[in-house]
C-alpha cells in the first residue's frame, strides 16, 4: 500500500477512510514518530478514522449477537419441535395399537356372532323343512280322507267339507 498513491481504493469494502488509515499505518512503521504538525495530522486523522470506523464495528459486533442468539433460537425450535414430533409419533402409535387390537376383537365378534347366527339360522331351515313335511303330510292325508267321504257318500255338498 505504501507504493500506490493515496486515494487508491484498497480496502475490503473500499472505503478511503480505511485506506489512509492503512497508509499512514504503514508509513509510521517505517518512520520514526516525529514531533509536530505532520504528527498531528497524522494523530488527528488516526482518531477520525477510528471515530468513522467505530459504528462499523459495533454494528458488525451487532450482527453477530444477533446471528448467535438468532442461531440459538433456531435451535431451541428444532429441538422443541423434535420433541412434540416424537410425542405425537407415540401418541399416534399407541392410538394405531389400540385401533388395531379393537378392531381385531371386534372382528372376532362379528365372526363368532355370525357363526352363532349361521347355526341358528340352519336350525330354523331344518324346522322349517319338518314343518313343511308335516304339513304337506298332514294335508295329503286330509285331501285323502275327504276324497273317502266324497267316494263313500257321492255327492257332497259345499258346505259340508272345508277346503284345505
Amino acid at each position: 500500500m505504501g507504493n500506490k498513491p493515496m486515494g487508491t481504493m484498497t480496502g475490503s469494502n473500499g472505503s478511503l477512510l480505511e485506506d489512509l488509515r492503512a497508509h499512514f499505518t504503514e508509513r509510521d512503521k517505517d518512520e520514526e514518530p516525529r514531533n509536530g504538525p505532520v504528527s498531528e495530522i497524522q494523530h488527528i486523522c488516526q482518531k477520525a478514522s477510528e471515530k468513522l470506523l467505530f459504528p462499523q464495528t459495533t454494528g458488525n459486533k451487532l450482527v453477530e449477537a444477533y446471528e448467535a442468539r438468532m442461531n440459538d433460537c433456531i435451535g431451541k425450535i428444532e429441538a422443541r419441535h423434535d420433541m412434540e414430533r416424537d410425542v405425537a409419533f407415540e401418541k399416534m402409535r399407541v392410538s394405531q395399537q389400540r385401533f388395531v387390537t379393537k378392531t381385531q376383537r371386534t372382528l372376532q365378534q362379528v365372526s363368532s356372532r355370525s357363526a352363532r347366527v349361521q347355526k341358528q339360522m340352519q336350525r330354523l331351515e331344518d324346522d322349517m323343512k319338518a314343518r313343511r313335511n308335516v304339513y304337506g303330510g298332514t294335508t295329503e292325508a286330509l285331501g285323502a280322507l275327504r276324497q273317502c267321504a266324497v267316494n263313500e257318500t257321492g255327492a257332497v255338498e259345499m258346505e259340508d267339507c272345508a277346503r284345505p
